[in-house]
């Protein structure tokens, strides 16, 4: 990359990592100064517009086997209600009306001499 045109940058989004295992994000506005009129690059500041947002990471290591298990469990009166339910579902989310076979439609015959009204 040989540059970066200035016109076109209008806002950076920072996303860094410390070491007190905090992400965090940033996103600034690109203002950009003339110093003076002979420059030909414009001075560029950053100016914060939000949203500033801090995550902290907590959980570095998986929990034990057991402890996975035991967490993951399923009460059985809620599997059956879930095989109940999904028994009553369509495959899909859209009307039941839309699983019906279109038929055609069939020719209405009109007498020799009528004209429609369209």
């Amino acid at each position: 990359m040989t540059g970066v045109s200035l016109e076109g940058v209008d806002c950076v989004m920072f996303v860094g990592v410390d070491a007190a295992k905090t992400v965090s994000l940033r996103v600034y506005y690109v203002d950009m100064k003339v110093d003076d009129e002979h420059s030909s690059v414009p001075r560029v500041e950053l100016v914060p517009m939000g949203p500033d947002i801090d995550w902290a990471l907590r959980r570095t290591h998986l929990a034990s086997h057991d402890l996975e298990k035991l967490a993951m469990r399923v009460p059985s009166q809620c599997v059956r209600a879930a095989a109940a339910a999904s028994a009553r579902i369509p495959p899909c989310l859209c009307p039941p009306s839309l699983h019906t076979v279109a038929r055609p439609r069939a020719a209405t015959a009109r007498p020799a001499g009528s004209r429609s009204s369209a």
